[in-house]
């Protein structure tokens, strides 16, 4: 017969590991469909966060069902959780970035690396069977000699508390300064973007509850409302972070009116790179594309941009696109499900803001056309007088 409250408690452990475990998978296959550095950076970032909380959820599975391997594995799980709140603050550093030189630097690992040598050192001197019967029973009695191990199990959560503490306080601090910019009367961008403070509120319910649960009695732990809450919290987080990720919520930075930023370009510009990207990314498919948007992507300057179109392909940047579009006019007419459709609803689909727009492109590109061939046809003919002529 299954034991409901041993069911429940598995089930509450396994929730967040499993939530973990499939953001993960989703922002891995998301990397192939990011359009700059940045984004990248940011998907990267997400996915180190979610494998970290997938780590922790089974540290505290272990704490919980499996001391006797919880105890020596400790300091690896401190340094797993740790970790987990900078990743975290990381993510909140890119989505709230108020200049786009901002890098996030990979300093802060450094003290939760020297912890966890230190605590790893302690938790040698300590034999596993006494640490387990420690956090199995707060109130049984040690042998005199290991009477460290309390202190050492309190400075444990002492030191994930002032982490939290510390990041909690750098992330609103962050926040406030972020919305702050937003509202100011210098900033292009006037709303900001208030699913990153609800990820921070959610955040902070798990790290809270996070931190209360686990001194919690261990018949507790699938029933309590501190387990609760931060099960809530987590897949509330993780729902927020997966969608506004995927949908591209998030501001590349805040710009100022009055201090343009300056930027170092580093990509590289090439006939085969620009066509690939047309032909599977087919950003032309959006009627807003503009060429600051293919800057982003190809990280170059803007007039290296137009001047290697204007010099390859013969046409400036609109023509180019509209080119683009006008084949996938064509493709679009060619496909059996869109029989019988108007010709209004297939440009819009490639990218037109109207027919007006398309027929415009469609008479320039027609009166070039008639052009090369004249031209052609009449470099043909000077060709074969000379020959007749000799």
């Amino acid at each position: 017969m299954i034991d409901p409250d041993l069911y429940l408690d598995n089930a509450m452990a396994m929730a967040p590991f499993t939530s973990s475990v499939l953001g993960a998978t989703v922002m891995v296959f998301a990397l192939n469909d990011s359009l700059s550095k940045s984004e990248i950076a940011l998907k990267r970032t997400v996915i180190a966060f979610f494998l970290l909380n997938a780590v922790n959820a089974v540290f505290i599975y272990l704490y919980e069902f499996l001391p006797e391997w919880y105890v020596p594995l400790s300091p690896l799980g401190f340094l797993a959780f740790v970790c987990y709140i900078i990743a975290f603050y990381g993510i909140i550093c890119m989505l709230t970035r108020l200049d786009e030189a901002e890098r996030f630097s990979p300093m802060h690992l450094i003290a939760p690396l020297l912890m966890t040598a230190v605590l790893g050192g302690l938790q040698l001197a300590m034999p596993t069977d006494i640490g387990v019967k420690f956090i199995t029973n707060h109130e049984a009695e040690i042998p005199a000699p290991y009477l460290f191990y309390k202190h050492f199990f309190l400075l444990h959560r002492l030191l994930e508390l002032f982490f939290i503490l510390g990041y909690t306080l750098a992330m609103g601090f962050r926040l406030h300064k972020y919305h702050r910019k937003a509202k100011s009367s210098d900033s292009l961008i006037v709303n900001a973007d208030y699913w990153i403070t609800r990820m921070f509120i959610f955040a902070i319910c798990t790290l809270a509850s996070s931190a209360i649960f686990i001194s919690l009695p261990r018949k507790d732990f699938g029933t309590s409302l501190w387990t609760l809450l931060a099960v809530f919290s987590i897949l509330a987080l993780h729902s927020e972070l997966v969608y506004h990720v995927l949908m591209r919520k998030q501001r590349p930075y805040l710009l100022n009116a009055q201090q343009p930023v300056r930027r170092q370009y580093r990509g590289e510009l090439s006939r085969r790179r620009l066509e690939n990207y047309f032909r599977h990314k087919k950003p032309y498919l959006d009627s807003s594309f503009k060429i600051t948007d293919l800057v982003e992507v190809m990280d170059v300057n803007r007039t290296i941009v137009s001047s290697f179109i204007n010099k390859t392909y013969g046409m400036n940047f609109n023509r180019f696109v509209n080119r683009w579009r006008l084949e996938e006019v064509t493709f679009l007419k060619g496909l059996a499900y869109n029989a019988g459709k108007r010709i209004d609803q297939l440009v819009k689909q490639a990218g037109f803001s109207d027919v007006k727009h398309y027929r415009r492109a469609l008479n320039q590109q027609t009166a070039e056309s008639e052009a090369a061939l004249s031209v052609s046809e009449a470099t043909a003919d000077s060709k074969e007088e000379g020959g007749v002529d000799g």
